[in-house]
């Protein structure tokens, strides 16, 4: 599982990001301050899920576990 002490804020906005891409109705007509905390609090669930698997990068565990949102 990856998991850090202190979670590196790229990894939030990573997650944003692939967000905007992939599931964009999660995020349209949220202000920038809201999209941040979707963009936490999706993360921390991912970190929680299957898709979170420390053989595989951070990157492509996170955007599939966000396509299946």
């Amino acid at each position: 599982m990856n998991t850090t002490t202190e979670t590196d804020p790229y990894y939030y906005y990573l997650t944003l990001h692939l967000l905007e891409v992939h599931a964009p109705e999660l995020v349209d007509g949220l202000t920038c301050d809201e999209r941040w905390e979707r963009g936490i609090r999706t993360y921390n669930q991912w970190e929680q899920s299957e898709y979170n698997d420390e053989t595989r990068s951070h990157y492509d565990c996170i955007e599939e576990y966000v396509q299946t949102l």
